[in-house]
């Protein structure tokens, strides 16, 4: 399932100048793995914005990169354009 991110009215023209904007960037949620296309290691924040915040642990650690370098992540927040929707996706077992 896909998840767009929530974007601010500054940070939306601004991320997208930098190729970060909505059109590029996504959260997908499968069984397996969540994937976020955007990015900065141990705590992730990854928004356009500083509001509709979900909050996701990630138990045991994961893998993720930072532009090209690997890092381990146990707690990941995005903003998200419908974040009730991401939380019960995250939530199904």
């Amino acid at each position: 399932m896909r998840f767009d991110f929530h974007y601010g009215s500054i940070m939306g023209p601004f991320m997208s100048v930098l190729g970060m904007g909505p059109r590029f960037s996504h959260i997908d949620v499968d069984d397996s793995e969540v994937r976020v296309q955007l990015g900065w290691g141990g705590r992730w924040l990854v928004n356009g914005a500083g509001s509709r915040l979900v909050q996701i642990s990630i138990d045991p650690v994961g893998r993720g990169r930072v532009i090209g370098f690997p890092v381990r992540l146990r707690e990941l927040t995005v903003s998200a354009e419908h974040p009730t929707e991401l939380a019960a996706a995250l939530a199904q077992p």
